[in-house]
């Protein structure tokens, strides 16, 4: 049982690793701020300007918000999840949850 909690926690560490090398195109439309228009982030980027970041908690990978202290998105078994199928719910999350942006896309 030890043995199979070490390679969850091992997958999860390499689907981390993975979305770091993302990059992104955010699209922003914040009239407030005079911050229109798209820009380039790397995922670090993308996690910093959300106030985001990734977790692992029991060999699951999920997303927590650091400034109320909740879960982004709630922690998924890497068996059961693509890299892409988690780029693209957080994606859906930040759009649904971001007034100021209209688009993201991972390149």
């Amino acid at each position: 049982m030890k043995m199979f909690n070490i390679l969850q926690a091992w997958n999860a560490k390499r689907v981390i690793k993975t979305l770091q090398q993302q990059n992104f195109v955010v699209a922003f439309n914040d009239a407030f701020d005079d911050r229109r228009g798209k820009e380039s982030m790397s995922f670090d980027q993308l996690m910093k300007e959300f106030w985001i970041k990734p977790k692992i908690v029991n060999g699951e990978v999920g997303f927590w918000q650091i400034d109320c202290q909740d879960w982004y998105m709630f922690p998924q078994k890497v068996s059961q999840s693509t890299v892409k199928g988690l780029v693209d719910q957080l994606i859906d999350e930040i759009i649904e949850n971001s007034i100021d942006v209209d688009s993201i896309i991972c390149c």
